[in-house]
């Protein structure tokens, strides 16, 4: 630990002599050979627990690291795991040109997309039809098709298209509100959620892009339009909040648009989120707005961002909202594209 002070002194009435002392302290993490350790230093108070962690690379990743009942200026040993060595080494510059060919509007920021679906199935059917008219997650900078099988959704460019395939089951249970510690009537799917950001974060595929959005497959998701709600927070730590129906805003799971800096937030704390959060009875979604809070990655309110049939519903005319949510079938989907103004035209993407 170093503490580098400055002291300031003045004179009052020719007598009596002031002084004011500034001190600023920085750690060091110390540094290894194995387990994906980085030099960095940390910045803070012995009284804070979020720490603004500067790696060698200059590369911030914000860290929640328990100092209780410290005593005296320690010296913090924190291991980064393979995520977060992935995140100090990427840049935005280096990932955001667009993988598959959508290129972010000039000065705006950069999305990387994903969606989840169950195999043979109507998001099957959904996700491959947003890929033939080339909107949802695949107008996006870069995207990612979850799936517990590796599935086949098309061609491209003379290149097959593939789902990521993720190591755990998407056998859900399904909550009943008040039930056995259920808070949801939803899918209590935090599980399958936490393995999903886990396997992205490790191959490193949301590092670099501004913000990183899930999507779900019923949801009609327009890329183009998410950068009119989030570019005025390039570069900070916040999450959407995206329902105000009820007696506090919430996080919905049809759109979850999260900055790289949440993101790499959740990558050093999801464990401590697993480990302290009653998660079993929530959906995915309630778990990473409980996670983010406690993690004290900002909430930030935007209840024009998503027209959602379950939280108040919204016109698939409006041209300002992102998303339209929940259309389970092809044609249902379509029409939504469609009255947004969006072709719904095959673009020849197989």
């Amino acid at each position: 630990s170093t503490t580098t002070c400055t002291t300031t002194t003045g004179t009052t009435s020719g007598t009596t002599t002031t002084s004011t002392t500034a001190c600023t302290t920085t750690r060091g993490i110390t540094s290894g050979t194995t387990g994906g350790f980085l030099m960095a230093t940390l910045t803070g108070n012995t009284t804070n627990t979020l720490w603004t962690v500067t790696t060698s690379s200059s590369t911030t990743i914000v860290a929640s690291i328990t100092t209780t009942n410290v005593t005296s200026l320690p010296q913090v040993t924190q291991q980064l795991s393979t995520s977060q060595a992935l995140a100090a080494t990427s840049t935005t510059s280096a990932r955001c040109g667009g993988e598959h060919n959508a290129a972010a509007a000039a000065g705006g920021p950069c999305f990387f997309c994903l969606s989840a679906m169950v195999p043979n199935s109507t998001e099957e059917a959904l996700i491959k039809a947003q890929l033939d008219i080339r909107t949802s997650i695949f107008a996006c900078q870069s995207w990612a098709v979850i799936c517990n099988e590796r599935r086949w959704l098309g061609r491209h460019q003379g290149k097959d298209l593939f789902t990521t395939k993720v190591q755990h089951t998407m056998s859900c249970k399904k909550g009943h509100y008040g039930v056995d510690g259920a808070e949801t009537n939803g899918y209590l799917n935090s599980g399958f959620f936490m393995a999903v950001w886990t396997m992205l974060m490790d191959d490193g595929r949301p590092w670099g892009y501004d913000f990183t959005a899930k999507v779900d497959p019923d949801a009609v998701f327009f890329p183009d339009r998410l950068a009119a709600h989030v570019g005025r927070y390039v570069g900070q730590a916040v999450y959407l909040l995206n329902c105000n129906k009820w007696s506090a805003p919430k996080l919905y799971g049809s759109l979850e648009v999260f900055s790289e800096q949440a993101l790499r937030a959740y990558s050093v704390g999801w464990r401590r989120c697993k480990n302290e959060l009653n998660w079993r009875g929530w959906g995915e979604d309630q778990f990473m707005q409980e996670c983010m809070n406690l993690l004290q990655v900002r909430g930030v309110g935007d209840f024009q961002l998503v027209g959602d049939s379950n939280c108040g519903g919204g016109s698939c005319t409006d041209q300002y909202r992102v998303a339209f949510h929940g259309f389970k079938t092809v044609d249902g989907y379509k029409d939504c594209v469609g009255w947004a103004g969006h072709t719904t035209n095959s673009a020849k993407y197989k």
